[in-house]
């Protein structure tokens, strides 16, 4: 199995997850941490908008980047994507909820923003090494695979693509 079999879908949980998870937490803390918070919680606007202000942009911002680790790997890295872009954009899509929500949790427990950051780098850190980012999810060299469905990086790349394959949308390439 070549490698870049593996560590491209990876990459793209991996990558939707840092960046959700980062800025949403940087962002909301830098508000607290600068006291414009409370001047936004003032203003008419419903607190939901204003989370959706928040994390809008963020959601944007990784699809853009989705579409750039896809394209370098389809066409850099040779693997495939053999079916429905779109489903994978939806499933996508739903695991960046995952991903906001975590930022969010973040935020809520962190006062400064080094301490959002030092926990939205550290906290998924086990997560990552399971999702098949070092060794194929699922391997036997794998030992984390008992608790691969615990985390959400392993459903999109991993199990959501498998799942896929059994269809015919998206299949996994054994070299």
């Amino acid at each position: 199995m070549k490698s870049s079999s593996y560590m491209i879908p990876a990459l793209v949980g991996i990558i939707l997850q840092y960046l959700t998870t980062l800025f949403t937490a940087l962002a909301i803390v830098r508000e607290r941490e600068q006291g414009t918070i409370e001047q936004l919680i003032v203003t008419p606007i419903k607190s939901y908008e204003l989370v959706l202000g928040k994390v809008v942009p963020y959601v944007v911002i990784a699809f853009f980047d989705l579409g750039e680790v896809l394209m370098v790997g389809v066409f850099w890295f040779g693997v495939p994507i053999r079916g429905s872009i779109w489903l994978l954009l939806a499933l996508a899509f739903l695991f960046l909820f995952t991903s906001l929500g975590l930022g969010l949790l973040i935020s809520s427990a962190a006062k400064t923003q080094q301490e959002a950051m030092f926990l939205s780098f550290f906290y998924p850190f086990a997560e990552h090494i399971s999702v098949g980012l070092f060794l194929p999810a699922g391997s036997d060299a794998s030992r984390v695979t008992d608790n691969q469905l615990c985390y959400s990086a392993t459903l999109l790349p991993d199990h959501c693509a498998q799942y896929c394959a059994q269809r015919g949308r998206i299949e996994h390439v054994d070299e």
